[in-house]
């Protein structure tokens, strides 16, 4: 196990396990598996848990999770991913965004070639404790489970396609992603809109791809949306130009009326040009 600035761990050393990658692909002469990991994007955990420049030699590439940096434990309403800083921040709370994280990153050492911005296909959710509806919003926990994943204060895609049914979706101008409200329960989430700010971002800035967290938390087989199947991740493909496969994503949920598996079952990568 090796470990960097005594928190961050690996079971097995990268550069270790690089080497092995190297030498079984010399010896079957397939192509080399790669060596990645998934990192946090909060910058008190960056600061004390990575050598960034070290790590980022054997790494292929990164993965940053630019996502629950809000979650239904605090008390007032916040998107969990926004892109960039609102206007409300303050202290650390600063730093919780994307465009802070994959810049930080960049500028601790890593590549820009080589980071990876998550995108998300499920939302937060909350409880309001007062008439505001907005960001910032006060709050008292986490609003109630959906029916599949079951989860308080976390709904997949296809569980707020159909919250949003009856209500308009909101936009956080500064911050570039949407929410929606019905009666006391308050959601951030992703929807192509946001999708589509988030993939100029990798563009305009050389970032090396994206990430999806995660496969069944979109609506994998369309019957919620009414945007065909994997909506989001389908259209993230586009986004990136990389030329949607003959077959949709792999189905890895069970289907419609049982619970969906847990949220940290499944990562999807999607490397971008």
């Amino acid at each position: 196990m090796r470990c960097f600035a005594n928190l961050f761990c690996l079971f097995t050393d990268p550069q270790e396990l690089l080497g092995a990658y190297k030498a079984e692909s010399r010896a079957s002469g397939r192509p080399r598996l790669m060596v990645t990991a998934a990192v946090a994007a909060g910058k008190r955990i960056i600061d004390a848990g990575y050598e960034v420049v070290e790590l980022s030699k054997y790494l292929d590439f990164i993965n940053v999770m630019t996502f629950n940096f809000h979650e239904s434990l605090e008390n007032f309403t916040a998107h969990h991913s926004p892109l960039y800083r609102g206007s409300r921040d303050q202290g650390d709370f600063t730093y919780a965004n994307a465009d802070f994280a994959m810049r930080y990153w960049r500028g601790q050492g890593a590549p820009a070639e080589k980071l990876h911005m998550g995108f998300t296909t499920f939302g937060r959710s909350f409880t309001l404790s007062s008439s505001d509806q907005g960001p910032g919003a006060p709050a008292r926990g986490s609003a109630s489970a959906g029916p599949y994943v079951q989860e308080m204060g976390l709904w997949s895609y296809y569980e707020i396609c159909s919250f949003i049914q009856g209500t308009t979706v909101q936009w956080i101008e500064e911050q570039q992603v949407p929410y929606a409200v019905k009666g006391d329960e308050w959601v951030g989430f992703d929807n192509h809109r946001s999708f589509e700010a988030k993939a100029q971002y990798l563009k305009n800035n050389n970032f090396g791809g994206a990430f999806v967290w995660a496969l069944d938390m979109d609506d994998f087989e369309g019957q919620f949306c009414g945007q065909g199947r994997y909506p989001l991740i389908n259209h993230l493909w586009t986004l990136l130009e990389i030329g949607l496969p003959k077959e949709a994503p792999l189905k890895c949920s069970k289907r419609r009326g049982t619970p969906a598996p847990p949220l940290q079952r499944s990562a999807c990568g999607v490397k971008g040009r």
